[in-house]
């Protein structure tokens, strides 16, 4: 196999955030690939594996998070909770059986831990949004002055380029 040559820090972030986005769901195999096929970005399967741990970029989630997070979603009092990370929204069965598994405190532990854990970074939980409300705030938002505005605008525009 051929030896990657070194390549430049400026050429690694320029690439970042694609590479991080497809580390959540892809091999880095598959990464390499596609990196090279869509961009010409060559490095080695060794160099993609250290600019990884570089950027501390992980496919899973630590024990203390999902402790963290079990803590917090208890102290809801029994709202369903949804778990966002990084924007994106963890599959509630796979965030459920974490918050199962991680989620025991020992007496020992609540007592001598007095402060309450911090939300992990990129994380939030927020309660599901009711799907009956979703149809009325669509409703509310296009009576405001400024959807008509663009109503009237796009309707506007729509006749001089037709």
């Amino acid at each position: 196999m051929l030896r990657a040559g070194l390549i430049d820090p400026e050429s690694w972030e320029e690439h970042r955030l694609e590479i991080s986005e497809l580390y959540e769901s892809k091999k880095l195999k598959d990464i390499r690939q596609l990196m090279l096929e869509k961009y010409g970005f060559e490095a080695s399967q060794s160099q993609y594996e250290r600019q990884v741990r570089k950027w501390k970029l992980r496919k899973t989630h630590t024990k203390q998070e999902w402790a963290a997070l079990s803590v917090i979603c208890k102290k809801r009092g029994g709202k369903k909770n949804e778990v966002h990370y990084r924007g994106k929204l963890i599959d509630a069965q796979k965030a459920q059986r974490a918050l199962w598994r991680h989620g025991y405190v020992s007496t020992i532990e609540r007592v001598t831990n007095v402060e309450d854990p911090s939300i992990p970074s990129g994380f939030i939980v927020r309660t599901p949004t009711p799907e009956y409300f979703v149809p009325q705030v669509q409703e509310w938002c296009s009576k405001l002055p400024f959807s008509q505005f663009v109503r009237f605008l796009r309707d506007r525009c729509k006749s001089r380029f037709i």
